[in-house]
């Protein structure tokens, strides 16, 4: 597609010319496509029939089919991106050193019952609504801020290898699904990050300078963790309200 098409009309168009066929089980999977317009579509293979889905929530994940990714949506509209306190006018006070009863103590119950586990269903209710929040809260105004945002969610639905319970019957791939790789990509400047499993650090292709002509392959790890040992680069210690308004952090020995 991307050596044929450049955009999500001649995507299309292409796919209906051509017969798709299933090769492995990974084909029952839903394809995600986005251009430089902001448009973004689905395109899903359901009874040999080619559905194709304008994506407007933006969020895709396996199995089932989209459509009940998107109504189960409707099943979180508990969740808030309010601070919790419909419940204040309850408040009493107890004895002892318990104080006023219910409040909020702590961060995060906001989001209190969003599914946690890594079925797709969950997977996909967590991106939607992390997405949504996090960009309702602060809006993106650079491809650095949605770098940011997009590793933040993408950590959240992470895999480490051995936690998901393995298919008896599987034959393919490995055994514990997990996440091997993550991906970033920008339609607008045309780039791709990616990052693997055990090496973590992104690393950038830039579409616009390939020849698609040619078979071209890059190693997703490199036998290295990505770690880079910054013993030798600290700095004098700043002040503690220099350090609070920066990004630096302090380690006292």
């Amino acid at each position: 597609l991307l050596a044929h098409c450049a955009d999500i009309e001649s995507a299309l168009k292409y796919l209906a010319s051509v017969r798709v066929v299933e090769t492995s089980p990974l084909t029952d999977l839903h394809w995600a496509m986005a251009d430089a317009t902001g448009r973004s579509v689905a395109v899903e293979y359901l009874e040999g029939q080619r559905v194709v889905y304008e994506n407007t929530p933006r969020v895709l994940t396996n199995d089932p089919d989209l459509k009940w990714h998107w109504r189960n949506l409707n099943t979180q509209v508990n969740l808030s991106p309010n601070f919790p306190t419909a419940n204040e006018f309850l408040e009493v006070q107890v004895g002892g050193d318990v104080g006023a009863v219910p409040r909020t103590v702590g961060h995060g119950w906001n989001l209190y019952g969003m599914p946690g586990d890594f079925s797709p269903p969950s997977r996909f209710s967590r991106l939607f609504y992390l997405r949504g929040y996090a960009m309702h809260a602060r809006p993106l105004h650079s491809e650095e801020d949605a770098i940011v945002l997009g590793n933040g969610l993408l950590n959240n639905v992470f895999i480490p290898r051995g936690v998901n319970a393995p298919e008896p019957t599987a034959t393919y791939l490995d055994r514990h699904e997990y996440t091997p790789y993550g991906i970033l990509k920008n339609p607008l400047h045309k780039t791709v990050m990616i990052r693997a499993y055990r090496n973590s650090q992104w690393k950038k292709l830039d579409l616009k300078k390939l020849d698609f002509s040619k078979a071209l392959s890059w190693p997703l790890e490199d036998g290295s963790l990505g770690v880079e040992d910054i013993t030798d680069k600290g700095a004098p210690a700043q002040t503690r309200n220099e350090i609070a308004r920066g990004s630096d952090f302090e380690i006292s020995v």
